[in-house]
């Protein structure tokens, strides 16, 4: 949000990627912020890119959370519709939060509980490389 680039699957393809189905109210996935942001910095130079896909009623809203406590550097858009967005139905989003793994070719890696709580650094570092370290 904030910017109009696109972003397409194509676009990323030649990075892992961390898709990251969630919402402001989404209780679970706040309490994960710090989690993200602690992985995002460890991984974000190894080839690494997250993708926040919100499911809020209004972008503003999102644009306000961000305002906060949590900045979320990474690259974010709306899903208008939710869960009854094609997207949504594509990767079966059931629920929120629902983070994906993807790997450069396009393949999908991890989800769900290994991309939450202390197993989404365990997770990144198997497929990504456990030599990363957390930038200060």
């Amino acid at each position: 949000m904030g910017s109009e680039e696109m972003v397409s699957n194509k676009s990323l393809l030649g990075k892992f990627y961390l898709m990251d189905f969630w919402a402001v109210w989404c209780g679970p996935r706040v309490g994960e912020m710090p989690n993200l942001h602690k992985a995002y910095k460890r991984f974000h130079a190894a080839n690494l890119e997250f993708l926040s896909l919100s499911f809020d009623a209004r972008p503003r809203d999102v644009k306000k959370f961000r305002q906060g406590k949590w900045e979320m550097p990474w690259l974010h858009s709306f899903v208008e519709g939710g869960f009854r967005n094609e997207i949504a139905k594509k990767f079966e989003v059931a629920g929120i939060p629902k983070p994906i793994l993807v790997s450069p070719d396009g393949t999908i890696l991890a989800t769900e509980g290994a991309l939450r709580g202390k197993n989404l650094e365990e997770t990144l570092a198997k497929f990504i490389g456990s030599e990363q370290t957390i930038k200060k």
